[in-house]
C-alpha cells in the first residue's frame, strides 16, 4: 500500500519478495495427520520455505472457514458447503477448485495457484495442485 495514496495497492510479487520473513510451520505427517515430533527431544520439528507452505496449504484445505473462532475469517475453505448437496459431479469439482484457489491466494507467500486436477469419487475429493511461491515455481502437492 502506498503511504501517499492508500487506495493504491502494491504489486503482490514485489511486496512478497522484498518484505517477507522466511515462512515457517511445524512439520506434518500427512499419512497419520499429526505434527512431526523429534523422538529424542520430544519437540516439534519446524520446516521452512516451500515445505512450510505445503503444510500451510494442507491445513488450510482441511479447516472449515468461519467455523472456529481461533482462525481468522481468511483461513480455511468453504468445501463443507458441498457436503450433503445433490450437485452434479462437474459442479462439485469446479466449486471445489474455486474454494481452494480462493483459500490459498490469501497467503502472501503464494504467487499463483494452478489446480491441475480435481476429482470427486465416492464422497472423496482429491486435488492435485501446482503452486508458485516466493521461493520457487511449480511446487506440487496432492490433497
Amino acid at each position: 500500500m502506498s503511504d501517499l495514496y492508500p487506495f493504491i495497492i502494491e504489486d503482490k510479487d514485489n511486496a512478497a519478495d522484498n518484505n517477507l520473513e522466511l515462512f515457517k510451520e511445524i512439520g506434518w505427517d500427512y499419512l497419520n495427520d499429526k505434527p512431526l515430533i523429534n523422538e529424542k527431544t520430544k519437540e516439534y520439528i519446524v520446516v521452512e520455505g516451500d515445505e512450510a507452505i505445503k503444510v500451510w496449504i494442507y491445513k488450510t484445505i482441511k479447516i472449515a472457514r468461519y467455523r472456529y473462532q481461533i482462525f481468522t475469517t481468511d483461513y480455511g475453505t468453504e468445501l463443507e458447503e458441498l457436503i450433503g448437496n445433490k450437485y452434479t459431479k462437474g459442479y462439485t469439482e469446479s466449486e471445489a477448485i474455486r474454494f481452494i484457489r480462493e483459500a490459498l491466494m490469501v497467503n502472501e507467500y503464494i504467487k499463483n495457484v494452478n489446480i491441475i486436477d480435481a476429482s470427486f469419487e465416492n464422497d472423496k475429493l482429491t486435488v492435485n495442485i501446482n503452486v508458485d511461491t516466493v521461493y520457487s515455481e511449480g511446487v506440487e502437492l496432492s490433497v
